[in-house]
């Protein structure tokens, strides 16, 4: 995929184009030549700065808001070091949201369940805060997983079938997915996977999906 060329106003873009003011930067980021245990940076543009940040820390968290460039920085530093997990503590209705606790299953945990677990790892009375709130905490771990559950390339087709599930359409999971797949294949995942036809998109778990996938991926 070719690198954007024109910078983005809305953005306040600018790229950082001197290679010796990245190192300097770098430099100043880890000091002493020795991996630091966590990067973040943010706006990581093309990648001229992430590029010699990523020898440099143990872990690197690269944000950046243009849809244009991710895709590039992807490709270039897959194999930079990168977190493994997080422990969050947040709202006990988002943890359990998050990780399936109702029965029911977000797009974001659907479109990251290839290559992160979510659970609720546990919850925190309202009354262990001051002042005291008015809802508990829940606990979310979120881990990488050593072994993506996806096969290499495929993480494309996940995203735009995921993507599509959740547009909404015709209120069933079905006549979602019915918008861009021929209806005898959408049939064949449904009875592969053991869902009802008028199953809803939020009913569906992460790991049904998968076996959708398998099917409709193609």
């Amino acid at each position: 995929m070719a690198r954007p060329s024109r910078v983005s106003r809305a953005l306040s873009q600018n790229f950082l184009a001197d290679r010796a003011a990245a190192g300097q930067l770098a430099r100043l980021a880890a000091p002493h030549g020795l991996p630091v245990p966590l990067l973040l940076e943010v706006g990581a543009g093309k990648g001229a700065l992430t590029e010699l940040l990523a020898p440099r820390c143990r872990s690197l968290l690269a944000y950046e808001i243009d849809p244009r460039l991710v895709p590039v920085l992807r490709s270039r530093f897959a194999d930079a070091p990168h977190l493994t997990d997080a422990t969050l503590l947040t709202q006990l209705e988002y943890a359990r949201k998050r990780t399936g606790d109702y029965g029911s299953w977000t797009r974001l945990t659907v479109l990251t369940w290839p290559r992160h677990e979510w659970r609720l790892a546990g919850r925190v009375g309202r009354r262990s805060f001051r002042p005291v709130p008015r809802v508990d905490a829940g606990i979310v771990r979120i881990e990488r997983r050593r072994t993506p559950l996806l096969a290499p390339g495929a993480d494309a087709g996940w995203r735009e079938l995921v993507e599509l599930g959740f547009s909404g359409a015709g209120g069933s999971l079905h006549a979602s997915l019915r918008r861009a797949r021929p209806r005898r294949r959408v049939d064949a995942a449904f009875r592969a996977a053991g869902l009802d036809r008028d199953v809803l998109v939020g009913e569906v778990p992460p790991w049904t999906w998968l076996r959708l996938h398998e099917v409709l991926g193609s």
